[in-house]
C-alpha cells in the first residue's frame, strides 16, 4: 500500500541526510501523520500555501513501525527510512489554494489498486510515451498499465478478452468502469524498421488466421461503429482525404474500388484494426508481439494488406499478385481493397511521415496509373 505525507521542503531535506525523516513530528505529536494515496482524492486536505510543502509517496512494505489506519488517515508511529519514499512530488493547488492532486500523485493511487488488485509488491514504474491521448506505465518491469478513455478501453477490453493468442497482448485485470487496463508487457523494440520480412509475413498471417467471428450488430471501429463495412470504408476514406493535397484526386477511384467490394461477401471477424509495424514489437529482429488494437469488426482480409502497407521497408516486397497469393482472396477483391488501405496510408503519410509519401505514390502510380 502506498500512503503519503505533506512534509516541508526544507525539513525533509535535512533530515532525509540521516537517510530517514521523522524527528520533529514525533517529537511534536508522536507519530508522522499520512494519508491513505487510495482516498488521496477525498481527504480533506489544505495546507498555507505560503509554505513550501512536498508530498512523500510511501511505500508501506518498506516500513518497519506500526501504522494505524482511521478512515483517509495512516499514521506512522516510527521513522520512515528514505527507501520507502518511492518519489517526492509538489504540492499542488487551485487558484483558491485548494489542494488538488496532482496526475502524477493520482497514477499512485492506481498503481496502489493495480498492485492491490493482482496481490503483487511495488518495486517501480516508469513511463512510455507512444504518441496517442493514452498514458501508459510499466510496472515492475512486468505489467502495462494503459489509461485512457471509456470507449477506447472498452472496445480493447472486448479484443483481450476474445483472444489468448501469445502474439497479441494479454490482459491481467481489466478495471469494471474501463478506467484503465492492465496488460502483460511484451519486451522488446517498436518495428520502427523491418529486417526480417518472411518472419513478418508468417507472424502476421498466423495472427489474422486465428480471429474469430463477430456476432455484434456493428461494422468498422467497434467503439463507434457503422452500419455497414461499405459505411466504414467511406468514412475512413473521407477523414483520411482531409490530409491530402488537393492536387492527388485519387479518391473518385477509391469510390468505385469500396462499391466493386460489394461483390465479396466475407464473414464478419473481430481484428486488430490498427495493426502494423508503429504498434509491432519485435525482439533479434524477429516479430514477437502486437499491441494497441483499436477494434474492428470487419473482413479480417483488411488487417492482412493494412499491415502490408504499413512501413515503407515493405513496399519492395508488395505487389497484386503477391497479395493475392499472401492472402488467398480474388484478385479483383484484392485489387479494391488494396487502392482504399494503400489511399488512407498516403493520407496519413502526407500528415504525419511526409519522408515516406514519395514511395507510397510511387507504388499508387506504377499499379494503378
Amino acid at each position: 500500500m502506498f500512503i503519503a505525507h505533506f512534509a516541508l521542503k526544507n525539513e525533509w531535506e535535512k533530515e532525509s541526510l540521516s537517510n530517514s525523516y521523522s524527528y520533529s513530528l514525533i517529537k511534536e505529536k508522536g507519530y508522522i501523520p499520512c494519508y491513505k494515496i487510495a482516498d488521496i482524492k477525498e481527504a480533506n486536505i489544505n495546507l498555507p500555501t505560503l509554505k513550501d510543502y512536498i508530498i512523500l509517496c510511501i511505500d508501506t512494505n518498506k516500513l518497519n513501525c506500526e501504522i494505524k489506519y482511521d478512515n483517509y488517515n495512516a499514521n506512522v508511529y516510527g521513522k520512515i527510512d528514505k527507501d520507502a519514499v518511492v518519489t517526492v512530488l509538489p504540492y499542488t493547488f487551485d487558484e483558491n489554494d485548494n489542494f488538488v492532486p496532482s496526475d502524477y500523485l493520482l497514477d499512485f493511487v492506481t498503481i496502489d489498486e493495480v498492485c492491490t488488485n493482482l496481490n503483487i509488491k511495488y518495486s517501480r514504474h516508469k513511463y512510455f510515451h507512444d504518441g496517442t491521448s493514452s498514458k501508459i506505465i510499466l510496472l515492475n518491469d512486468i505489467y502495462i498499465i494503459k489509461i485512457a478513455n471509456e470507449t477506447q478501453l472498452k472496445a480493447e477490453a472486448t479484443f483481450a478478452e476474445t483472444y489468448q493468442n501469445p502474439m497479441l497482448q494479454k490482459a491481467a485485470y481489466i478495471k469494471p468502469n474501463f478506467e484503465y487496463i492492465v496488460y502483460i508487457y511484451i519486451p522488446g523494440d517498436v518495428m520502427h524498421t523491418v529486417l526480417n520480412f518472411d518472419d513478418l509475413a508468417s507472424s502476421i498471417k498466423q495472427i489474422v488466421s486465428s480471429y474469430k467471428r463477430y456476432s455484434g450488430p456493428e461494422f468498422g471501429y467497434i467503439s463507434r461503429p457503422s452500419n455497414s463495412w461499405t459505411e466504414f470504408l467511406k468514412k475512413e476514406v473521407d477523414e483520411k482525404s482531409e490530409y491530402l493535397p488537393d492536387e492527388f484526386n485519387f479518391k473518385d477511384a477509391v469510390y468505385d474500388a469500396i462499391n466493386e467490394l460489394d461483390k465479396y461477401p466475407f464473414e464478419k471477424k473481430l481484428i486488430h484494426g490498427d495493426f502494423g509495424t508503429h504498434n509491432f514489437i519485435e525482439r533479434d529482429e524477429k516479430f514477437v508481439g502486437a499491441i494497441d488494437p483499436i477494434p474492428i469488426a470487419g473482413d479480417s482480409t483488411y488487417d492482412l494488406i493494412y499491415a502490408l502497407v504499413s512501413n515503407v521497408d515493405l513496399l519492395p516486397y508488395v505487389s497484386i499478385d503477391y497479395l493475392t497469393g499472401y492472402t488467398g482472396e480474388p484478385k479483383n477483391k484484392v485489387v479494391a481493397l488494396f487502392k482504399v488501405i494503400l489511399y488512407c496510408r498516403i493520407c496519413k503519410c502526407a500528415k504525419y511521415n511526409k519522408e515516406w509519401l514519395d514511395a507510397y505514390l510511387d507504388l499508387w502510380y506504377t499499379l494503378f496509373k
